[in-house]
């Protein structure tokens, strides 16, 4: 099978992505996955790279823009959890943590999450200075890389109303938390318990 599909392609940056949010699949199965969806491997490469690139999860080229499916997540902005919606704390300091929530993502192993006032006990947006980073290599005392931008600020959202401002990243994504240009926290998003059975893919589509 890894004789079938272009080295270049099995080993991108955005295979590489769909590895992370797919431990229990080899390259191979999810290639074959994306190449039956697309109809070949090759035409699935430029939708789910936007998608990451969308995410934040990967760079985008200098003078270009940042994709924005606004039909894809559109929904999602503004979202918080209801009442009777499971959450996790990853606590970041004595005053602020990273709520996580299902954020009906779980077919695509991503979490939606926002900033928590500890104290407050209530969502908030990004507090001042304050900026996530995905760490290199996927590795908790990695170098930063890429920054991590909310919903809002990927689709360009003026005044983001307090406590609405909310984030996407995958299963498993190690990331570190900064204030001020100085490293004050490294996290490591779960991934979510599932049967072991048929290797999990996360299938994204545009």
């Amino acid at each position: 099978m890894s004789g079938t599909y272009p080295h270049d392609l099995l080993y991108s940056d955005w295979m590489d992505c769909l590895m992370k949010s797919n431990r229990a699949a080899t390259r191979e199965q999810l290639a074959e996955h994306y190449a039956r969806q697309y109809g070949s491997l090759e035409a699935a490469a430029e939708p789910v790279k936007k998608f990451y690139q969308m995410c934040g999860t990967l760079p985008v080229p200098e003078g270009s823009a940042r994709p924005e499916p606004e039909f894809l997540f559109g929904g999602f902005l503004g979202r918080q959890p209801s009442g009777n919606e499971d959450t996790l704390l990853l606590n970041i300091n004595d005053r602020y943590a990273l709520r996580l929530w299902k954020g009906d993502l779980e077919n695509l192993m991503l979490y939606s999450f926002s900033f928590y006032d500890r104290q407050a006990r209530k969502p908030v947006n990004a507090p001042q200075g304050y900026a996530i980073h995905i760490n290199e290599f996927n590795e908790l005392n990695a170098d930063p890389g890429v920054e991590l931008r909310s919903l809002e600020a990927s689709f360009r959202v003026q005044d983001c109303p307090a406590g609405l401002e909310s984030y996407m990243v995958q299963e498993g994504t190690c990331i570190s938390v900064w204030k001020g240009g100085e490293r004050i926290s490294n996290l490591q998003i779960p991934v979510r318990a599932r049967a072991a059975q048929q290797p999990q893919v996360a299938l994204i589509r545009f």
